[in-house]
């Protein structure tokens, strides 16, 4: 059996290592409209949803160069060549422990950074052809609007897709299809 909560009106802020902290609800309600009303600064929902427009198409902008830069023949030139050199140095430094830390450090920390790059181009190049290929399938003729729509946010591909779903649900107009 759960013991009552002895401190009802109390919240949980963080663990420490001298135990759980403990902080009154109300008093941080207090310091909340404190805040507030002498104009400090607060994240509101359009500044938050802006700044992570923005990393996103930063992220989607670096994802893309370098999954595009690390696909041509030049890095792999470069990744042989750093191997090599590598291999070449190794009795210098007498094949140590710490010669072999410095090719498998270097190669997990590329491998783990490369994963989520590369994801990210992929799922945007995914996202984008199944939305050319809704509107090659709900219309006709396909619009010229819908070429290099993988350059775009993912949040403005995903309305790309909602508004090609919900055109393909109604019938289309005479104008729809004159576009």
């Amino acid at each position: 059996m759960i013991a009552p909560n002895p401190f009802p009106s109390s919240a949980c802020i963080a663990f420490g290592s001298l135990g759980v902290v403990k902080a009154n609800v109300s008093s941080l309600q207090r310091v909340r409209r404190k805040r507030r009303a002498f104009g400090a600064p607060s994240a509101t929902p359009q500044s938050s949803e802006k700044i992570m427009k923005k990393i996103s198409r930063i992220f989607g902008e670096l994802a893309n160069s370098v999954a595009l830069a690390s696909g041509k023949p030049p890095a792999f030139v470069a990744a042989v060549g750093v191997v090599l050199i590598w291999a070449l140095s190794g009795p210098l430094f007498s094949y140590s422990d710490t010669w072999q830390l410095v090719i498998n450090t270097g190669t997990t920390i590329i491998t783990f950074l490369m994963v989520f790059l590369i994801q990210n181009s992929q799922n945007r190049d995914s996202a984008a052809i199944q939305v050319k290929l809704d509107e090659l399938i709900s219309t006709s003729s396909a619009k010229n609007i819908y070429v290099g729509i993988e350059h775009l946010t993912d949040e403005e591909l995903d309305d790309l897709r909602r508004k090609c779903e919900e055109r393909a649900i109604r019938p289309p107009n005479d104008s729809e299809v004159r576009d």
